[in-house]
């Protein structure tokens, strides 16, 4: 198993091509903890598509320089998560899945336009996206478009490539249409922190406070994409979401995931009969374990402050 890495330079672009002019958008705490751009050249990117790499599973190509040190962490985390959907969820690509990372929200836009087959109003509305899945128009294939320049750490870009890999798996291995955000979500986030680790050491203390303090809506009110998207408003519903997954998964074991996820492609599958059959619990039972579950992982995920 291995993957194929590309920096992409001067084959997508000339030189004497001009810059992308700057963004001017109001600042955010996100922005201001970004790194300095590289100033983006309008690049034909698909020129940038290599050939004769179609035996490789995954082709990771940076697209400017900033994101070239990503390469390496990017491939080592999705060896090991296309060894982890083969083993857990039984599917992993007989073509490549391309990645397409970029260092700049107009490179990242640009890519989604030129590369991905969005049009120009879908593809700004991902401005500041750390990433995001789709196609990759000149193969057909599977591909994950990263934004390196927007990131909470060293360890973020791996780990959202992880995430957004396992998107696929889903729409591969089950109906994505016929499961609730909030499991497609956390399950793209745990099994992303069961590979690499936590991204950020904090966030099971932040989800114990937000759930006690109401402020994250009930898994029932975060089935659709809409109420996904307007929770994140109050709060980040990733955090809920993928400590439902780790509750599910201490419920009925680590392959209960895996298990709705295969089932949810037959055509009689319903949700709210599956969840039940596989917990023992209904979804309203499995809320109010919710908060007592989040208590107990952020025990047991706390490192402790070594005594002087």
């Amino acid at each position: 198993m291995w993957l194929i890495a590309v920096l992409a330079s001067a084959s997508c672009g000339g030189d004497s091509e001009p810059a992308l002019p700057p963004t001017v958008r109001s600042t955010t705490a996100v922005v201001e903890a970004r790194a300095r751009p590289v100033r983006v050249k309008q690049l034909d990117l698909n020129s940038c598509n290599s050939e004769g790499q179609s035996d490789a599973p995954v082709i990771v190509i940076a697209h400017e320089s900033n994101a070239e040190r990503y390469i390496a962490p990017v491939k080592e985390a999705l060896t090991r998560a296309v060894d982890q959907s083969r083993s857990v969820y039984g599917w992993a690509s007989e073509k490549p899945i391309w990645v397409h990372m970029f260092a700049s929200d107009d490179a990242f836009v640009q890519g989604l336009e030129q590369l991905g087959g969005l049009s120009p109003n879908p593809a700004e509305d991902y401005r500041q996206f750390f990433g995001t899945n789709g196609i990759d128009l000149a193969t057909g294939r599977d591909a994950v478009y990263m934004n390196t320049i927007v990131s909470r750490g060293p360890n973020w870009v791996p780990y959202v490539a992880t995430h957004e890999y396992f998107h696929i798996i889903q729409g591969h291995v089950g109906c994505s249409e016929c499961l609730p955000t909030w499991f497609l979500e956390g399950m793209a986030d745990w099994e992303a922190i069961k590979l690499l680790g936590d991204p950020e050491t904090t966030w099971q203390s932040v989800l114990v406070t937000e759930q006690r303090a109401g402020r994250y809506p009930p898994l029932s009110a975060l089935t659709t994409a809409e109420q996904w998207n307007a929770a994140q408003g109050v709060a980040w519903p990733y955090y809920k979401a993928r400590g439902a997954i780790a509750y599910l998964e201490d419920l009925a074991g680590s392959r209960a995931v895996a298990d709705i996820l295969r089932d949810s492609a037959a055509g009689s599958f319903n949700f709210q009969f599956k969840f039940p059959e596989v917990t023992g619990i209904g979804l309203d039972q499995f809320e109010a374990g919710l908060l007592p579950f989040f208590e107990r992982l952020a025990i047991r995920t706390t490192v402790p402050t070594p005594v002087p």
